[in-house]
């Protein structure tokens, strides 16, 4: 993704499990954060999520692959997260953070 902003909000967005067809959690709120303006970082984001519902049993299971999909406020961009080096990501109440990922269109 260029370098087009070092931070943006608000983001909505969902989480599902393709494999099943199934939603996971619907986010209502959020922030997606530049780690860097240049350097080996500059390609990589923290994204800080607040959701409005979570089905946290399906959300933690590590047998589903889960696709999260963020809409950037007013454009029509819809962008999936990918894991970066050192990606972390966790789920505190209805709170998710995801860091170090980087965002790419999706398909």
């Amino acid at each position: 993704m260029p370098a087009l902003f070092g931070r943006y909000e608000p983001l909505r967005g969902s989480i599902d499990i393709p494999r099943l067809g199934a939603p996971v959690a619907e986010i209502v709120n959020g922030t997606l954060i530049r780690r860097a303006r240049e350097g080996p970082e500059s390609d990589l984001f923290d994204l800080r999520a607040t959701l409005g519902s979570v089905h946290v049993a399906l959300f933690n299971d590590p047998e589903y692959e889960k696709r999260v999909q963020v809409r950037l406020g007013k454009l029509s961009w819809v962008l999936e997260p990918e894991p970066g080096p050192g990606q972390r990501t966790a789920l505190t109440g209805k709170t998710l953070t995801m860091e170090r990922v980087r965002m790419v269109r999706s398909s």
